[in-house]
């Protein structure tokens, strides 16, 4: 096999794979929720639709950090939009290598910056 079938084959193969992961992530919205995150929620007024924009925004960067192993289970990490300066905390589950599901641990609106941790930066 030459050198360009090769490349041209490992990257069909990885778009495959990029493909799968992408359409194969399911979002828990309940799994983590606590007194102190619904009361968060209610405040400040966070809908489920704020939520999955937020996250489907933030999805193809995702499955990238999925695929490249910037992620892995159980992962914690940060999608955070500076438009209207939403924080989701998430856990990344690897149910299979290529199924995946996001618990949300928290939603809230913050001011100030917290603990490092990786982030997703949406807009």
């Amino acid at each position: 096999m030459d050198l360009i079938t090769e490349i041209v084959r490992k990257h069909l193969i990885l778009e495959k794979r990029i493909a799968t992961i992408k359409s194969n992530i399911t979002i828990n919205y309940d799994v983590r929720t606590r007194t102190h995150t619904q009361d968060r929620q209610e405040l400040r007024n966070i809908s489920r639709g704020d939520i999955s924009l937020l996250l489907g925004k933030a999805i193809d960067e995702i499955t990238m950090e999925i695929v490249t192993g910037g992620l892995k289970d159980k992962d914690v990490f940060i999608v955070r939009s500076r438009s209207n300066n939403l924080f989701l905390p998430v856990i990344l589950i690897e149910e299979t290598p290529y199924m995946f599901t996001l618990e949300l641990k928290s939603a809230y609106r913050k001011e100030d910056e917290g603990r490092p941790q990786k982030t997703i930066w949406v807009d």
